[in-house]
């Protein structure tokens, strides 16, 4: 009697023993089951192709600027290509030509900068006044309309790419001393003032991000870095999604 109820006893131990190890494995193994069963889904069933569209929201399309933007930052959304038309270089930069036309000019005039900053209403940013003594300025146009102007000095250089068919500053970079130290609110004023400028103001979901004005229905991005620390200050433009 005593060895029948020691025999059960084994029975049952060896049973809970069996049914832990099963839990066990399939503990272990389900990940190893869900991702195959991911995969499977993934990879190896039929999926319709989803259609992307790249275009630009009828509120916007029409506006003029907004365009030439999408066009010279060879965007997607852009139905022309201006490809190279924002890498030229001169003096310290290298000179991308490509299949564009381009004439460079050296000379020791910044009449033509000043009068752009000024027009733009960021002369008072610009320290023009560090360019003293023996410097160059670079002058490079394409024919897409793209002018870039470079001032270079001793310990300081400024770029600047002026759309001459819409008569507008694109991007500017200066690299010196004495940079205006400028708090969140002064950079907000200041890049609404530019979207003003760029007679972009019709387009209403401008949001300001991170130092970012951000338009969603026009897929455009400025953008002001203001770095004291490095003594850089940059203007740019670019496509968001």
């Amino acid at each position: 009697m005593v060895k029948k109820m020691m025999w059960k006893t084994n029975k049952k131990r060896h049973i809970v023993i069996l049914g832990m190890i099963t839990v066990l494995c399939i503990v272990i193994m389900m990940p190893h089951i869900f991702f195959f069963m991911m995969d499977y889904y993934a990879y190896e069933k039929e999926h319709k192709m989803q259609k992307i569209s790249f275009e630009l929201s009828s509120d916007v399309k029409d506006i003029a600027m907004v365009q030439r933007l999408h066009e010279v930052l060879n965007s997607y959304y852009s139905e022309e290509s201006a490809e190279n038309t924002l890498l030229l270089e001169a003096d310290y930069f290298q000179v991308f030509s490509g299949e564009n036309k381009m004439s460079v000019e050296v000379s020791d005039d910044k009449k033509m900068v000043r009068s752009i900053l000024k027009e733009a209403d960021l002369l008072k940013y610009i320290p023009l006044e560090n360019f003293k003594g023996l410097y160059s300025c670079v002058k490079s146009k394409n024919d897409k309309g793209i002018e870039q102007y470079q001032l270079k000095g001793k310990k300081e250089r400024l770029e600047l790419r002026w759309d001459s068919d819409r008569q507008k500053l694109l991007y500017l970079k200066y690299c010196g001393k004495n940079i205006k130290e400028l708090n969140e609110r002064e950079i907000y004023d200041l890049q609404k003032k530019y979207i003003e400028y760029m007679n972009l103001s019709l387009i209403e979901d401008w949001v300001y991000n991170n130092r970012r004005m951000v338009s969603k229905k026009a897929h455009l991005s400025m953008g002001l870095e203001i770095d004291n620390q490095k003594n850089v200050l940059e203007l740019s433009w670019d496509i968001t999604g």
